[in-house]
C-alpha cells in the first residue's frame, strides 16, 4: 500500500509540470511498479493483488459514482435536458455502431465487441468536471451542456451495470454466460429473461426506496445534522454504504447503490458542501483504484492489440468531437458553444475501465482478458490527448472556423451565443458567517445597491437573504472560488471562530483582497491584529462608519 501511495504521490508531482491529469499519473505509475519494475503484483510477474487492494479500490469506485451522484442536481438537469439527451444518446449509437464493426473486423468475438461498442461511448466525467471546475467554467453554457450529457451518459452506464449484475444472477446459479470457445456457448433464454428480470425488479425497489427516502427521509435527517458539517459527512457516507449493502444483498452492483445514495443527497441544500467533503477522501481510494488497473495492464498485450488500440483511439479522438459538435448544434446551440462542449468530451470513461472490468468479472469474456487491456490502453491514449486539445482549444478553434470548417453549423443568435463563457461575480463583497451581525451586514449593503456574496455551512442561515448565496466551508478553497474572492472588492468575515478568521485573512491577503473580521473576543484580537486586516469589528456600531468608508472609497478598494 504505502509503495502505491507513494508512486502515484511522485508521478502525480512529475506530471502536474506538464498539466497530466491526475488519473492519467496513477496509471502511469501502476504500468511502472507493476509490469515495468515488477515490484506490485501483476499478470507480467505472475502474481495477483493482495485482497486489500481490491477493498480499496472498490470503495474508490463507490466513492467516486456517489461522488457523480452529488453532482446530479434535477433541477439543473432539465435545463438542458433535451440536448444533454439528444448528445449523449446519438453520440452513443453513432460510436457503438462504428466501434462494433471496426471490432468485428479486428478479430474480436461478438459479445466483446458489444462491450467495447458500449464502452467507448462514454466520455470521463471525473475528466471533464475537473478540467471545466480549473477554469471556472463549469455554470458557463458549453459547461452546462458537457455535464448534463456526461449524466446522460452516467444514467446509461448504471442500466447496462444492472444488466451485467442480472448475467452475474445467472452465473451464479449455473447458468454460466461465459462465451465458450470459438462463438461462445448459448444461454438459455429463459434464465437470461429470469436474470435480468430480478436485476431490473431490484433496481426499481432500490430506486423507489431511494426517492422516498431523499423526499422524506433525508432532508429531515439533515436538517438536523447541518449545524455540524463534518457530522454531516459521516451521515453521507454512512448512507452511501446503507445503499452500497442493500445492493449486494439483492444482487445488484455495489455501483448502483453508490450512484443512487449521491443523486438522493444530490438533491439535498447541503449538496456542494457534501461533494467538497467528500472529494477527497474519493481521491485517495481512486488513487489506489487507478494504480492498481495500470499495474494490471500486461506489455505483451501492448504488441498484441496495438492495431485495434490505434484504430480505436483514433476513432476516439477524431469522430467523437465531432459527432457531438453536429448533434449541439442542431439543437440550437452556437458553434462556439458547441465546438468547446465537444472538445471537452473527446475521450473514452474511467467507467469505461470499470464496465470492462465487471463485464470479465461476471465471465462474459471467458478467460481472455483483451477487453480490459484494449480499454485501459485507449482510455490512458484518449484521456491524454483530450487535455492537450482541451488546453489549445481556442487556437484550434480560430483555425477551423477561419478556415470555413465551421461555418455550415452558425447558430449565431441562438442559445450559447456568449461564446460559451461565464462571467463570474466582480467588484461584490463576500461576506462569511450568517450569524445576526452577518446577516445584519449582508442586508443592509444589499439595501445600499452593493452586491453580496453570503457563504455559510448551514442552509437555514443563508435562507431569507436577499443576496447570492454559497453553501459550503471556507476550508475549502474551491468554497471561495465558488464566491469569486479574488474578483471581489471586499470580503468580511463575522464569524467567531479564531482558526477560521485567520485562515479567511490569510487567503484574502494572499489574492490582494481587503478584508474585515470579526475581533468577537478581546484574547483575539491582538493575534488578528498581527495578521494586518483592514478592519478588526469590535462591535457593530463602531464597524457601520468604517465598513462604509471601506467599500465606498473612489477606487472601490479599501485605503490601507
Amino acid at each position: 500500500m504505502g509503495l502505491i501511495v507513494v508512486a502515484a504521490a511522485a508521478v502525480m508531482l512529475i506530471g502536474r509540470s506538464w498539466r497530466v491529469p491526475s488519473i492519467v499519473s496513477y496509471m502511469l505509475a501502476g504500468l511502472l511498479i507493476g509490469p515495468v519494475l515488477g515490484l506490485l503484483p501483476s499478470a507480467e510477474t505472475g502474481t495477483t493483488a493482495p485482497e486489500e487492494l481490491s477493498t480499496i479500490s472498490e470503495i474508490g469506485i463507490v466513492l467516486l459514482l456517489f461522488l457523480v451522484g452529488l453532482e446530479m442536481s434535477l433541477k439543473e438537469i432539465r435545463e438542458v435536458g433535451p440536448v444533454a439527451i439528444i448528445a449523449a444518446v446519438g453520440q452513443m449509437l453513432v460510436m457503438g455502431g462504428s466501434v462494433f464493426g471496426i471490432s468485428i473486423a479486428l478479430g474480436f468475438a461478438p459479445v466483446e465487441a458489444v462491450i467495447l461498442a458500449i464502452a467507448f461511448g462514454f466520455s470521463s466525467t471525473v475528466v471533464v468536471v475537473k478540467l471545466l471546475d480549473q477554469r471556472g467554467d463549469i455554470e458557463s453554457t458549453y459547461g452546462r451542456v458537457a455535464v448534463g450529457t456526461l449524466l446522460v451518459q452516467d444514467i446509461a452506464v448504471i442500466i447496462v451495470l444492472t444488466v451485467l449484475a442480472g448475467l452475474g444472477n445467472l452465473r451464479d446459479t449455473g447458468a454460466s454466460p461465459d462465451q465458450g470457445d470459438a462463438g461462445g456457448s448459448s444461454m438459455d433464454l429463459g434464465a437470461l429473461a429470469g436474470g435480468l428480470g430480478s436485476a431490473f425488479l431490484f433496481m426499481g425497489l432500490l430506486l423507489g426506496l431511494t426517492l422516498l427516502a431523499s423526499k422524506f427521509v433525508l432532508p429531515k435527517l439533515f436538517s438536523i445534522v447541518s449545524k455540524s458539517p463534518r457530522g454531516a459527512m459521516i451521515w453521507a457516507l454512512a448512507w452511501c454504504f446503507v445503499l452500497v449493502e442493500l445492493a449486494h444483498v439483492m444482487g445488484l452492483s455495489v455501483e448502483i447503490g453508490s450512484f443512487l445514495a449521491g443523486v438522493s443527497l444530490g438533491q439535498l441544500p447541503r449538496r456542494n458542501d457534501l461533494r467538497r467533503r467528500v472529494r477527497p477522501l474519493m481521491n485517495f481510494f481512486i488513487a489506489v483504484f487507478f494504480v492498481t488497473l495500470g499495474s494490471e495492464i500486461e506489455l505483451a498485450k501492448v504488441q498484441e492489440l496495438w492495431l485495434a488500440a490505434l484504430l480505436l483511439g483514433a476513432l476516439v479522438i477524431i469522430v467523437k468531437p465531432p459527432v457531438f459538435f453536429v448533434l449541439i448544434t442542431r439543437c440550437g446551440y452556437s458553434k462556439r458553444s458547441a465546438f468547446d462542449a465537444s472538445v471537452s468530451l473527446g475521450q473514452i470513461s474511467e467507467f469505461s475501465l470499470i464496465l470492462g472490468a465487471v463485464a470479465m468479472s461476471v465471465g462474459l469474456f471467458g478467460e481472455s482478458d483483451d477487453v480490459v487491456s484494449l480499454l485501459s490502453l485507449v482510455g490512458l491514449s484518449t484521456i491524454v490527448v483530450s487535455v492537450v486539445v482541451m488546453g489549445m482549444r481556442e487556437p484550434i478553434y480560430r483555425a477551423l472556423d477561419g478556415a470555413g470548417l465551421l461555418d455550415r453549423f452558425d447558430a449565431s443568435g441562438r442559445k450559447g451565443s456568449d461564446g460559451g463563457h461565464h462571467e463570474r461575480p466582480r467588484g461584490h463583497i463576500v461576506i462569511v458567517g450568517m450569524n445576526s451581525m452577518g446577516r445584519s451586514i449582508a442586508r443592509s449593503l444589499a439595501e445600499r445597491g452593493e452586491r453580496v456574496v453570503a457563504i455559510d455551512t448551514d442552509p437555514h442561515k443563508l435562507a431569507g437573504l436577499p443576496v447570492e448565496k454559497r453553501l459550503g466551508d471556507i476550508s475549502y478553497m474551491d468554497t471561495l472560488a465558488d464566491a469569486g474572492l479574488e474578483h471581489a472588492k471586499l470580503a468580511i468575515s463575522a464569524l467567531k471562530i479564531d482558526e477560521a478568521n485567520r485562515l479567511f485573512v490569510h487567503r484574502c491577503q494572499s489574492l490582494g483582497v481587503p478584508v474585515v473580521v470579526h475581533g468577537f473576543d478581546r484574547s483575539v484580537l491582538d493575534g488578528l491584529e498581527r495578521l494586518g486586516p483592514a478592519y478588526l469589528i469590535n462591535s457593530k456600531a463602531a464597524s457601520d462608519e468604517r465598513l462604509e468608508e471601506l467599500i465606498f472609497s473612489e477606487d472601490g478598494r479599501a485605503d490601507a
